[in-house]
């Protein structure tokens, strides 16, 4: 464990919660309409229910050549926002994955200790693995064909 580590665990060990979720399951939301929806959102407030609103932005960010996603989701990684993957500030080159590694092998084990960096890590790993590994492969004498069927195919169908 980290030097640092007090051994003291964070969160509410007696009284009120503070936090609670109410809400639906998600067999619920298939089978009801937004408009149930809403009035069921609306009950619960009406009865004296509290809410918490999680702010996103209007356009996903993206896991390819974003220094600042891996901060913006680890806040209590990454102090001041510094240290993301790809970041322009570290001296010399380093691969994500490789950079990983070294975050991982961090002296405080704060990145392995974390229950989520592990996982989103290797997820984002085998997402990128996933879309630039694959190819196609066609004999000669049919190359054209493929060719021509590739361009063909429509995207809304996809």
């Amino acid at each position: 464990m980290s030097k640092h580590d007090t051994g003291s665990f964070e969160g509410t060990e007696n009284g009120e919660c503070t936090f609670t979720v109410h809400g639906l399951t998600g067999d619920e939301y298939s089978n009801i309409s937004i408009n149930a929806l809403k009035a069921r959102a609306l009950g619960h407030i009406a009865c004296g229910g509290q809410s918490l609103g999680v702010g996103h932005d209007d356009k996903p960010q993206s896991i390819y050549d974003n220094p600042q996603a891996y901060p913006g989701m680890f806040p209590w990684l990454f102090p001041y926002g510094l240290g993301g993957l790809g970041n322009k500030n570290i001296k010399g080159r380093i691969g994500e994955l490789s950079h990983k590694k070294k975050l991982l092998m961090y002296h405080d084990k704060r990145f392995q200790t974390d229950f989520c960096f592990p996982l989103v890590a290797f997820n984002h790993d085998q997402i990128k693995t996933g879309t630039t590994g694959s190819f196609l492969l066609a004999r000669k004498a049919h190359f054209s064909n493929v060719a021509e069927r590739l361009q063909s195919i429509d995207t809304e169908v996809l």
